[in-house]
């Protein structure tokens, strides 16, 4: 077994369209397409490496907004990965 795991890590921006709260329509929300990509970010490791195998991502931080009744027109998230085979 390798001694020492891989470590790796990442930053994403979100870039929407705010808006007022009281008009959803007219704005593409950060926050909620960060919500989303961070559910599909989560199955990565569950539906493409084999249980055998050792692989973690985790998102350690979401920040957006400025205001409640605003709607964010930019997220930022954060993670790390590690791995032990290098071709995971």
């Amino acid at each position: 077994k390798p001694f020492m795991a891989g470590a790796g890590s990442f930053d994403i921006e979100v870039i929407g369209v705010g808006g007022h709260g009281a008009m959803p329509h007219a704005s593409k929300d950060a926050i909620i397409a960060s919500a989303s990509l961070i559910q599909q970010i989560h199955t990565i490791v569950s539906r493409n490496i084999s249980p055998n195998e050792m692989g973690v991502i985790s998102i350690g931080t979401i920040n957006s907004g400025y205001k409640s009744n605003v709607i964010a027109d930019k997220a930022s998230i954060s993670g790390t990965m590690r791995w032990y085979k290098d071709d995971i």
